[in-house]
C-alpha cells in the first residue's frame, strides 16, 4: 500500500496548491464543441488529429502549466527541488526510517536512496545543494542527524547556494570565528570557562566551551550553584597548566553588565560591554 512520507528535518520550496478540477467543455452558440467531436472545426474544415501540435495546443498547454502551479505559482527553485528528488528516488527502492507523526497524522522519516551502491541521505543531499531549509519542529523528531542538517544549512547560507543566493545574515551580536591557537591553561573560572595564554601572541584569552553550560561557581556576591564548585575542580584537575589546542567557534557581545546578588534588585547598569569567546573544540596535547 503506498504511503505518503515527508522528509524529516527539511522543507523544500512549495510547488503551490493543486488547481480544482475543470468542468467538461460545453458547446458554444456556434456548436464548436460538437463540430470538433465530429472531426471538423466550426467552419467545417477538418479538425487537427488528436495529439497534433498546433499553435492553439501550444497556447493551451501554457495555460494548463500555469494553472497547475496553483495560486501564486511555484516558489523559486521548487521545480529544481522536485526534479532533484524524483531523479534520485522515483521508481527506485529506498529505505525509510520513520521519525515521527505530526498532529495531522502525517508521517515524517529519513529517506535513504542508493548512490554508487551506498545509501545516501536525501535530506542531507537537498540541504547540501541549497534546495531545502531546516525546520526546527521537524528536526526535533529526529533521533540523530539533526545537528548535521543544521550545520549543512549554515554552510549553504555562507556559500549562498540555491535558495540562499540572496541570504543576508542577521546582526545578532555574534561573530563567527575560524581561527585556532595553541596555549596553556592558566586559570579555570568555572566548569565551562577557562583562561588560556596564547603561546604565539603572549596574551591571555578567556574562553568558554560552546553548546554546554556548567553550574556557576559563584563569586563575592553570589553563592555557588549546586555542583558548581565540583565542576570547576573537575576541570582544574584535568587542564590546569596543560598545553591545549583551541578551535574557536564564535564571539558574542554581552552587556551592559547588571551587577547585584541573586534575588536582589539589580544595581544601576554599567556602560561596559564585554566580548566573550566560545570555543568549538578544546584538545589537550597530554594524555589524561
Amino acid at each position: 500500500t503506498p504511503l505518503t512520507v515527508a522528509v524529516a528535518g527539511v522543507q523544500c520550496p512549495s510547488m503551490g496548491k493543486r488547481p480544482a478540477a475543470t468542468a467538461a467543455p460545453t458547446a458554444d452558440s456556434n456548436g464548436t464543441a460538437a463540430a470538433e467531436a465530429n472531426g471538423t472545426d466550426a467552419n467545417g474544415s477538418a479538425a487537427p488529429a488528436s495529439g497534433a501540435v498546433t499553435a492553439a495546443s501550444i497556447a493551451a498547454s501554457g495555460v494548463a502549466a500555469a494553472a497547475q502551479q496553483g495560486p501564486g505559482g511555484a516558489e523559486p527553485l521548487a521545480r529544481e527541488a522536485k526534479w532533484f528528488t524524483e531523479s534520485r528516488c522515483l521508481n527506485r527502492e529506498v529505505r525509510v526510517v520513520l521519525e515521527g507523526v505530526d498532529k495531522y497524522n502525517n508521517l515524517f522519516g529519513s529517506v535513504f536512496y542508493p548512490e554508487e551502491d551506498k545509501p545516501a541521505n536525501l535530506a542531507e543531499a537537498l540541504m547540501q545543494t541549497g534546495l531545502a531549509k531546516a525546520v526546527e519542529w521537524s528536526l526535533n523528531m529526529m533521533t540523530n542527524g539533526a545537528m548535521r542538517l543544521r550545520e549543512m544549512e549554515r554552510q549553504a547560507k555562507q556559500q549562498k547556494r540555491g535558495i540562499w543566493v540572496n541570504y543576508v545574515p542577521q546582526n545578532t551580536g555574534q561573530t563567527k570565528l575560524s581561527d585556532s591557537f595553541l596555549g596553556k591553561v592558566v586559570e579555570v573560572v568555572s566548569g565551562d570557562t577557562l583562561v588560556i595564554k596564547d603561546v604565539n601572541a603572549g596574551v591571555e584569552r578567556r574562553v568558554s566551551l560552546s553548546s554546554v553550560r556548567a553550574p556557576r561557581a559563584g563569586g563575592r556576591d553570589r553563592a555557588p550553584e549546586p555542583y558548581g564548585l565540583d565542576a570547576r575542580e573537575f576541570l582544574r584537575k584535568k587542564l590546569i597548566g596543560k598545553d591545549v589546542t583551541v578551535k574557536m567557534e564564535y564571539t558574542r557581545k554581552i552587556g551592559p553588565v547588571m551587577p547585584g546578588a541573586d534575588g536582589a534588585a539589580p544595581a544601576a547598569p554599567t556602560a561596559e560591554v564585554r566580548v566573550y569567546s566560545w570555543v568549538e573544540r578544546l584538545m589537550v596535547d597530554l594524555w589524561w
